[in-house]
């Protein structure tokens, strides 16, 4: 029994043939154009004294209208998830030479021994926990104990950038591992951000990451907060940018000394026994907003800090 594309010639009608002909090679789904074909050799080879039933030309036709409009959509919405990764590429080179706060769990450390800031919050306390300092290839070179720690943060982690043998941890980056257990026994989650000046920017399997100056990457939807570049957008002196850095500093400082009052007297009330369950609520909220405003004042000293002494090092020049 004789066969075209797969169906059988004896029990297909004439416009099935035809149609079946047309198609024995190329790609098996049936497209817009091919169902229209379908359709007209239908019509060209119907029965004059039996014709196609009105219903069933007018289904045939919302089935081709249908199948159209799917197509269509399909095709827009190819062109918009294009213009949206064009549109993402744009967002990520604007964090081109600044400042970015984002959570990750890179560190790294320079050839002075030098390592950048790493910060942990945890969900809530925990009785101890480890640290696993690791190189890019998943190998372990450092690990040691965390002791009780209340909920919250921010936790600066101190490493102090040895490995195991006691010598320093050469040039590079490096994954932070971390896991702690509550009083009950289960695992607590810990929350890491890192710091860092972002100087490229690339798309890979559909996210944006961020590079950072000293080989760090981060996922461009993890950043937390960006700063320009302490550069001024007007020429000045290097003593002039000094004497700015300087000051802001200073401004930096006692914004940190006050917060650090304000933590002080919040956590006195959290522990009053005499206040309300509400007002101690209040005040532990009030706690987590004091803590992540000093943090970022404190990062934000630190970064102008290392630009002072890049100032300086040009002015002693």
């Amino acid at each position: 029994m004789s066969t075209v594309s797969g169906v059988n010639s004896t029990i297909i009608g004439a416009a099935e043939r035809e149609f079946a002909a047309q198609t024995t090679s190329g790609s098996s789904d049936l497209d817009k154009m091919a169902f229209l074909q379908l359709l007209v050799a239908q019509l060209q080879h119907q029965d004059p004294l039996n014709p196609m039933d009105d219903t069933t030309f007018v289904t045939q036709l919302a089935q081709f209208s249908e199948l159209e409009t799917l197509q269509n959509i399909s095709t827009n919405m190819d062109s918009v998830i294009d213009g949206m990764a064009r549109q993402e590429s744009l967002n990520a080179s604007n964090y081109l030479g600044k400042y970015v706060e984002s959570y990750g769990d890179q560190i790294s450390v320079d050839s002075s021994g030098n390592r950048t800031a790493f910060y942990y919050y945890l969900e809530e306390n925990v009785v101890g926990g480890s640290v696993n300092i690791m190189d890019t290839n998943g190998n372990i070179i450092r690990s040691y104990n965390l002791g009780a720690k209340s909920a919250g943060g921010p936790y600066e982690l101190n490493w102090d950038g040895y490995d195991y043998s006691g010598q320093k941890a050469p040039e590079g980056v490096y994954l932070v591992g971390m896991s702690c257990l509550g009083s009950n026994g289960n695992p607590v989650t810990v929350a890491s951000q890192v710091t860092g000046k972002v100087s490229s920017v690339y798309y890979e399997d559909g996210t944006q990451y961020l590079g950072l100056e000293d080989g760090r990457v981060i996922n461009m939807n993890y950043v937390i907060a960006v700063r320009n570049p302490l550069e001024s957008d007007y020429a000045e002196t290097a003593t002039e940018a000094v004497q700015r850095v300087r000051g802001e500093i200073d401004t930096l400082k006692l914004e940190i000394y006050e917060l650090d009052e304000q933590i002080e007297r919040l956590q006195a009330i959290i522990s009053d026994a005499n206040i309300s369950e509400e007002e101690r609520l209040a005040a532990q909220e009030n706690l987590k907003l004091a803590e992540a405003a000093r943090l970022v004042a404190k990062t934000e000293k630190e970064l102008l800090e290392e630009e002072l002494e890049e100032l300086e090092d040009k002015l002693a020049a």
